[in-house]
């Protein structure tokens, strides 16, 4: 990878051969130095002034399986908004399948690492969201008049993104300050939750029921604020029939949620 006057060919087979290697090998398997190198052939795959998309598909693919190697990397700020930055950049190269690699890899940086990060991860889902909703508000919610410049990666990244903004909504008791104003991962997952249901509308629904109908009823307040938060969350943006079933699972838990004096908010949009 690193030879001068290596081919598009052979670069792409070395990044392809090392990610089949650390798929296959655990963290304690490779020393820092290892790591190090690894992560600076990989980004340097990824740069843009790398011609073959092949390479840079392979380099982002790499990254996805290699993120699980970084965590001494992603607690140096330097190497941290470095690495975030090169994933930022491949997230917008106009190779469709970059940029679906790029995201899944902002997906996985999200649930693995500390707040700070987590939080940049999240912001970034959430201006992706704004950039489909505006497009879905220019085209009047039309999909498939839109199909063209909207390439919908929000509902694409669904079935990852879901899960893991479902558990940043579960943090309210371990990062919950006394500040109401105090921004943390929970609001900012909150947050980032209903764009992703203004811009996914329908598809959405089901991935939520699980979690509502499983947490819905327990007794630690936290699961019911999340409930609550995820319920009021995607009210906005999926058909009415789509939501007949989540309304009517979700309205006794609701009432009796405005009765609760544990409940941080109450009502939903309180």
């Amino acid at each position: 990878m690193t030879q001068h006057g290596a081919s598009a060919r052979q670069k792409q087979a070395a990044l392809e051969a090392l990610g089949y290697v650390c798929e296959d090998s655990s963290p304690e398997h490779l020393e820092q130095d290892q790591v190090n190198a690894v992560l600076t052939v990989v980004v340097q795959g990824m740069n843009q002034v790398e011609l073959s998309a092949e390479v840079r598909l392979a380099a982002v693919k790499a990254l996805y399986i290699t993120l699980d190697f970084a965590e001494r990397n992603f607690a140096n700020d330097m190497e941290r908004n470095y690495i975030v930055k090169v994933i930022c950049d491949t997230a917008v190269s106009k190779e469709v399948e970059i940029r679906q690699a790029a995201f899944e890899c902002v997906v996985a940086i999200a649930s693995a690492y500390e707040e700070s990060v987590a939080l940049q991860a999240i912001e970034f889902w959430s201006i992706v969201c704004d950039e489909e909703i505006q497009l879905l508000e220019e085209y009047e919610g039309s999909y498939d008049a839109n199909s063209n410049v909207n390439f919908h990666f929000i509902e694409k990244a669904l079935p990852s993104l879901v899960p893991m903004l479902l558990e940043t909504l579960l943090k309210q008791e371990e990062d919950q300050e006394q500040d109401d104003n105090a921004w943390n991962i929970s609001m900012s997952g909150g947050t980032c939750f209903g764009l992703m249901a203004r811009a996914a509308g329908d598809a959405i629904v089901p991935l939520v029921m699980p979690f509502i109908e499983s947490n819905i009823t327990k007794l630690d307040w936290y699961y019911r604020e999340a409930t609550t938060f995820a319920f009021g969350s995607i009210l906005d943006g999926p058909s009415i029939p789509k939501l007949a079933p989540l309304v009517h699972a979700g309205l006794d838990f609701l009432l009796s949620t405005m009765k609760d004096p544990n409940s941080q908010d109450g009502v939903v949009g309180e």
